[in-house]
């Protein structure tokens, strides 16, 4: 079921809502902050996955904005049904936190298979002399693995593959707008950042050249 947008009752994948007041002094003073925390789907030509919202910068491509009385309201919203630009972390069930869980249950049932030896030697004593060599016992780990891995792929028929923040320090980013839009806005943003830099490097130089008169 989508989400309903608190001002306007859109139905959206995500929103964020601010209410703000004005104070005595006519400025407006942020009274209340929210935004969406539920993950939605995302279906593009290969297929069909889950984004977790949380942690990600959004640009929503839909703003209202309402003003009554005392009180100002600004709603962002990305719809649902409309065109996303997710870029982030593809976590499918082959991963890192399952590779982990894998060796760990993997150990796991060894260890439990070890509180039985004579069922162990019946499985694993190949060559009858009473004893699990370092080979036997590699193929005993083997097939404890397959077991577990058979496990979690069974498991795994319903799972859907989700979209989340990067563990590293790669960016994470839901966009209503198109790539290169975005793109087109970026570019500005560099332009203008970089002129600012400029300007402060200027203005440090003149004051040095002044601390030295």
């Amino acid at each position: 079921m989508p989400s309903k947008s608190p001002l306007r009752g859109i139905d959206a994948v995500w929103y964020r809502f601010w209410v703000y007041s004005k104070d005595s002094h006519g400025i407006w003073q942020l009274e209340k902050y929210t935004t969406s925390q539920e993950k939605f789907g995302l279906q593009d030509s290969t297929g069909y996955c889950e984004v977790d919202p949380n942690h990600a910068e959004v640009i929503a491509s839909d703003r209202y904005t309402q003003v009554s009385h005392q009180h100002k309201y600004i709603e962002d919203v990305l719809r649902t049904g409309r065109q996303l630009y997710v870029l982030g972390e593809f976590n499918s069930r082959h991963n890192t936190h399952l590779e982990k869980q894998v060796q760990v249950e993997t150990k796991s049932l060894l260890a439990k298979w070890k509180e039985n030896i004579p069922r162990l030697r019946l499985r694993f004593d190949f060559n009858n002399d009473g004893h699990i060599d370092l080979f036997e016992w590699e193929e005993a780990r083997k097939q404890a693995r397959q077991q577990v891995q058979q496990q979690h792929d069974l498991s795994a028929t319903h799972h859907v593959p989700m979209i989340i923040k990067p563990q590293d320090k790669r960016p994470f980013l839901i966009s209503g707008i198109a790539p290169h839009e975005l793109r087109a806005n970026y570019k500005f943003w560099r332009g203008f950042h970089l002129l600012i830099f400029l300007a402060s490097i200027s203005i440090l130089a003149t004051n040095s050249l002044k601390g030295v008169g």
